[in-house]
């Protein structure tokens, strides 16, 4: 049996960079003889991934709870494919994941352990890199202000909560530095949590102590 593959997520507010990074670290760890595959949330291919890509395109109305269950919905839809990669020795990047449900809903208003809940359960990631950014620098991009959550104001909350549920296990990434270093660092922390996790069973996110 291989040895496993890791989970590593990369979050941070819109525009921060984290679509650039994951196909970055992608294609650096494919050319080091690693298996590597890269998802990204929502996965708007889905059922579920059509009705949230009408919500963020201002298409559809949702209560923020029933907006927030439809995107962990999302992320349950690929619970079992990424355990199943992972257990086959190939490593998953991911574009966003569960912290992302957990800082957006609360900037929105809604309780820290109650958006928890939902994703109680999930493979829980090996590493999450927080791509921190300041807002108006995100903003200043191009295609910024197309969906919903695209507002410097919104954006300044969601960097807040990301930045308050962060535990010590997180890299912390200045994502105002270069894209060549912050890909370096992000590099060295994912070669790091590869290693690391070989032999490690994977964990589940959010059972018992919410710490993970």
């Amino acid at each position: 049996m291989p040895a496993r593959g890791a989970f590593i997520v990369l979050e941070g507010i819109d525009h921060s960079g984290k679509s650039t990074q994951c196909q970055l670290l992608h294609s650096a760890l494919g050319t080091s003889n690693e298996r590597v595959e890269l998802i990204a949330f929502p996965n708007r291919t889905t059922r579920i991934g059509g009705i949230i890509d009408g919500y963020l395109k201002n298409s559809i109305e949702y209560d923020p709870r029933i907006a927030h269950l439809l995107f962990s919905a999302n992320r349950w839809e690929f619970n079992a494919h990424i355990a199943g990669q992972l257990q086959r020795g190939v490593t998953i990047i991911a574009d966003r994941y569960a912290h992302s449900g957990v800082a957006y809903g609360m900037a929105g208003g809604l309780e820290k352990r109650w958006l928890q809940l939902a994703d109680s359960g999930l493979v829980a990631p090996d590493l999450v890199i927080f791509l921190d950014a300041e807002v108006e620098v995100c903003a200043s991009r191009g295609g910024y202000g197309k969906e919903r959550y695209e507002q410097v104001k919104f954006q300044k909350e969601v960097r807040d909560s990301f930045r308050g549920i962060r535990t010590a296990g997180w890299k912390t990434v200045d994502a105002s530095l270069p894209q060549g270093q912050v890909h370096e660092i992000a590099l060295a922390a994912a070669k790091d949590a590869i290693m690391q996790c070989r032999s490690q069973s994977i964990a589940r996110l959010w059972i018992g102590p919410m710490s993970r």
